[in-house]
């Protein structure tokens, strides 16, 4: 089954939005887990100007690895 992830920040903090996708997007991939789609949209009109971003990242869990895991953690 899909899951998603979401993040928000505003254009002031775009860059630790950055290093929160930056992040995630690894634990995925040492997690196992199967990258879908990443979506960034705009919206929240402040001071004139659209300056909200929401970042949705959207995955399937690798259900195996976390049974691997189990497995030898109890040896």
């Amino acid at each position: 089954m899909a899951k998603i992830k979401t993040f928000y920040e505003n254009e002031s903090s775009r860059f630790k939005l950055d290093l929160q996708v930056s992040y995630f997007l690894d634990k995925l991939e040492k997690k196992g887990h199967t990258f879908i789609s990443l979506n960034t949209i705009a919206f929240s009109k402040h001071s004139g100007y659209i300056d909200t971003f929401r970042t949705e990242i959207i995955y399937q869990e690798n259900q195996t690895r976390t049974i691997i895991s189990e497995k030898l953690d109890k040896n």
